[in-house]
């Protein structure tokens, strides 16, 4: 209720890790919100929580809101994750229908655009503004049922795009899609209207273009933000209309919801020619036209007396199977291939009764609208065993998935000091150890590379560091042979040219502080199977230029998602790969940082933890990639008072290149 005032709501969570874990962020999508952490740190097995505050002043209607959370770890840099807040506002007067004074409000929303500088250029997606304007479109949706996007492009009067728009659009749609799962809602339920290329005046020529993304129906490009504004235009008229139109959509989303579940009283055999599963099947055969594969949720209940409960189960198993397969014939009779089914994890239940009587059974099929990469059952496998098992299956794209061929773990050990040892007693390294000698009893060569790496932290002594890193790794070594020669694998393993190198930038505790330095203080150990795959290997430099007010590497982008695809075979065929790292910045002043230096660093930095995040979810070690080179640099004209800081002439000296070392030497 408006009238009540501010509302709250506590959401409580438990570190179930076994490391400290920090909250180093907590933003809203929302003025209206104001969110309150119990702590920054949570160690091991403590509890907290996050109190929201929200005003509902000024804001009736229906609402979704987000807050986003960052946090780390001591292995995770930076992770994030959500919380969505939906509800409704009901406004301080309600009045009848009938009542001349009767204030109606309407939703507008914001459009959202951002200037691009190439057919590449896809920042954009990291703006948090896009994140805002998704969060619009979700009221929307949570209105109609259905949001209708606009992707337009804008280029300055005189200029041609030099590229199709849709290569532009494409990305943009794909992120679209993927925000809306991720805060739960279909990919059905939002639409694209593609438009452009748009001349206007409004773009600076240095610039390709604009990509503008914005509601068709409740667009407004004048307002400072997206909300519920009041309209006043035949508000007796208009509340009737709209109040059944209100009714009339309640129904049909009551409908739809209806049809997308099917229940029955028994078990034996579905009812295939019911008016309820007739619903359901249409449901399937509309999904299964739109989506290339559906997911159905089956679930079968009974009862029995608390001795014969397993042997019910059991029962029931063998019971599904004859009804999915049932289900398949009758999906297969309406055109659908039997491959676009997928079962997940069927719920198998079986009550106690406390007395002979005559059990109740039930059988409830559930149609899912939106498939994600997720555990999903082989109802084959329920008459081989007694349980129920998981089977990982992420194949969904056309390509599928398949484990990388290097899948041993790799091994690596930091070093709080310049000068530090390699400690062979750790309990990690031991469990480490354990499983490459599995391996080498089962008959497996294997191959090291040892990538020894020191900081530029000053050592009081007569060595330097580069001089440590080499002893350091030669030590790694000899210990390695020493624990696989006594258990007489010597003639199983071998070590590749160890990579002995100083990283990081130049010691000032006053720019970096010294915990930064002890990530580049390592010894990491690559172990790989010594038989190579035949893996074709098409290896490609990537670059990207930055804006002056943008950090971030664009992980998102259809060229750097390329890029790392070619770099996967030649893991897969070396086991790892040698990857250098230039980072560029114009001499432009760097406002937020100390330096343009300290800002070459960091843009280093921030785009070999997204280059490793990639690999990590494409299923691979994100250690088996070794940056044997960070280059930050300072280059290009001298920048004087008044110059545009967003000039191309700048620009061109603000980037990233990340391209693998063996492309120097060909």
């Amino acid at each position: 209720m408006e009238a009540e005032g501010k509302v709250y709501h506590t959401f409580h969570f438990s570190n179930n890790g076994k490391e400290t874990v920090e909250i180093k962020e907590i933003a809203t999508s929302c003025g209206c919100m104001l969110p309150r952490a119990s702590g920054k740190k949570l160690e091991p097995g403590e509890k907290g929580f996050i109190q929201v505050e929200y005003d509902p002043e000024g804001r009736p209607g229906k609402f979704i809101k987000s807050i986003e959370i960052v946090f780390s770890s001591s292995s995770v840099s930076e992770q994030k994750f959500y919380l969505n807040i939906k509800g409704i506002v009901i406004g301080k007067e309600v009045l009848p229908a009938f009542k001349e004074d009767w204030k109606q409000t309407q939703l507008q929303i914001k459009p959202f655009k951002a200037v691009i500088v190439s057919a590449s250029d896809f920042r954009f997606l990291n703006q948090p503004e896009l994140q805002t304007f998704i969060n619009d479109i979700t009221y929307e949706i949570d209105l109609n049922g259905f949001s209708t996007v606009e992707l337009e492009i804008l280029i300055p009067k005189g200029k041609k795009l030099s590229e199709p728009a849709d290569q532009l659009f494409l990305p943009a749609k794909k992120y679209l899609i993927s925000e809306l799962r991720r805060r739960n809602y279909s990919q059905n339920q939002i639409g694209f209207l593609e438009k452009g290329p748009t001349p206007t005046s409004q773009i600076n020529s240095d610039a390709m273009g604009m990509i503008r993304i914005a509601s068709r129906d409740l667009n407004n490009d004048s307002i400072p933000e997206s909300g519920f504004f009041f309209r006043h235009t035949d508000q007796r008229n208009h509340f009737r209309e709209l109040e059944k139109l209100q009714r009339s959509e309640d129904s049909i989303k009551a409908v739809r919801s209806g049809i997308r579940n099917y229940s029955q009283g028994t078990i034996k055999s579905i009812d295939l020619k019911s008016d309820h599963y007739r619903s359901f099947l249409e449901q399937v055969v509309r999904q299964a036209l739109i989506n290339n594969t559906i997911v159905i949720a089956a679930r079968i209940e009974s009862a029995a007396l608390p001795d014969k409960i397993e042997k019910e189960k059991i029962a029931l198993k063998k019971q599904l199977l004859v009804l999915s397969r049932q289900f398949l014939n009758s999906c297969r009779e309406e055109g659908i291939p039997g491959e676009k089914i997928i079962f997940s994890v069927p719920a198998i239940i079986v009550h106690e009764l406390s007395e002979k009587k005559l059990p109740e059974k039930k059988l409830s099929l559930t149609l899912f609208t939106r498939f994600s990469q997720e555990d999903h059952f082989d109802l084959v496998e329920l008459l081989a065993n007694d349980t129920t098992r998981k089977r990982f299956s992420p194949v969904v794209s056309k390509t599928g998935y398949a484990p990388p061929f290097q899948d041993l773990p790799s091994y690596q050990q930091f070093f709080n000091t310049p000068a530090g040892i390699f400690d062979t007693t750790k309990t990690d390294f031991k469990l480490w150890t354990k499983v490459i000698l599995d391996e080498l009893r089962n008959g497996k060569k294997i191959r090291f590379l040892i990538e020894s790496s020191n900081s530029n932290a000053p050592l009081y002594g007569k060595f330097d560091n580069l001089f440590i890193a080499r002893r350091r790794s030669k030590e790694v070594t000899e210990q390695l042979n020493f624990i696989f020669s006594k258990t007489n694998f010597a003639s199983q393993i071998r070590f590749d040219t160890p990579i002995n190198q100083v990283q990081g930038p130049p010691y000032d505790t006053r720019i970096w502080g010294i915990s930064l330095y002890d990530k580049y203080q390592y010894i990491k150990i690559l172990p790989m199977y010594d038989t190579i795959p035949e893996t074709k290997s098409e290896l490609f430099p990537y670059q990207v230029n930055f804006n002056y007010n943008y950090f971030e590497l664009p992980s998102r982008s259809e060229i750097f998602q390329v890029f790392v695809t070619r770099l996967l075979p030649e893991i897969e065929n070396k086991g790892y790969i040698r990857l250098i790292v230039e980072s560029c910045s114009s001499h432009v002043p760097a406002d937020n940082y100390t330096s343009n230096e300290t800002l070459s660093y960091y843009r280093a930095e921030n785009s070999k933890y997204k280059l490793r995040e990639e690999i990590r979810k494409r299923g691979y070690d994100p250690r088996r990639l070794v940056f044997v080179e960070t280059r930050a640099l300072v280059q290009g004209p001298k920048y004087r008072r008044g110059d545009d800081t967003k000039s191309i002439v700048f620009e061109n000296f603000q980037y990233i290149k990340i391209f693998p070392e063996s492309m120097i030497k060909k």
